[in-house]
């Protein structure tokens, strides 16, 4: 019998819609909301990945 360590991941993610002259400033546009909390990731208002990894397989004696 082996015991594995398996690592679950939930990533929340939006999409946001901004204006910007240029990438960046869209970027940093939406980084300074987000840190101000003006947007704000809830998991009832975000689509959600999930994940499995096996991080490691030990023998069992």
């Amino acid at each position: 019998m082996k015991k594995y360590i398996i690592k679950i991941q939930e990533t929340l993610y939006k999409e946001v819609a901004i204006e910007g002259e240029n990438k960046k400033e869209a970027l940093n546009k939406i980084k300074q909301l987000y840190k101000n909390e003006n947007i704000v990731l809830y998991p009832e208002q975000c689509d959600i990945e999930t994940s499995f990894e096996i991080m490691n397989e030990e023998n069992i004696l």
